[in-house]
């Protein structure tokens, strides 16, 4: 089944000092709960768009164009999860911005991320996943809660707080 549904999507970041390719996995939830958050610059975004949500038996698929504002227009992403295990999420990203995420609690995840410039190594680790896409009683929606820990080789570690709000059209 194919619906279309209109998503709200808020991210926070903040810079941080914790690398999630040198630190191991079970030791990020201790670094990062010692961190002053209350002093750090957070950047914020917020978006509203239309989406595509392909629910199947055993995978549901949340699919949407980035917007210019983004800045990774012409970049289709992908939002894939099975219902049956609501903590792991993967992200997948193709066209002018090619990658693929893994959110899973407390499991470091590393993969390339290709920009139009040259690829990067990029690690991500999941703090906490929140899934409560899906059928509701008013048909198709619910909140995707994600925050983790990403850094591109070379580049500062951020903090991430992303919040998906679903609803049908």
């Amino acid at each position: 089944m194919l619906k279309r549904v209109v998503v709200n999507m808020r991210t926070e970041r903040w810079d941080v000092d914790v690398s999630p390719f040198d630190t191991p996995a079970e030791k990020l939830s201790v670094a990062l709960a010692s961190l002053d958050r209350g002093t750090a610059e957070v950047e914020q975004t917020q978006a509203a768009f239309s989406a595509r949500l392909r629910l199947m038996p055993d995978v549901f698929s949340l699919s949407y164009d980035e917007s210019e504002e983004s800045g990774m227009a012409g970049t289709q992403t992908q939002v894939v999860f099975h219902p049956g295990s609501r903590s792991r999420v993967c992200m997948t990203r193709s066209g002018g911005v090619r990658t693929s995420l893994v959110f899973e609690r407390g499991v470091r995840h590393e993969s390339e991320y290709q920009t139009p410039i040259m690829p990067f190594e990029v690690c991500v680790c999941a703090l906490r996943v929140d899934n409560g896409l899906g059928l509701g009683q008013n048909g198709i929606d619910g909140t995707l809660e994600v925050d983790y820990l990403v850094q591109l080789r070379g580049a500062q570690s951020q903090l991430c707080r992303m919040r998906v709000d679903v609803r049908e059209e």
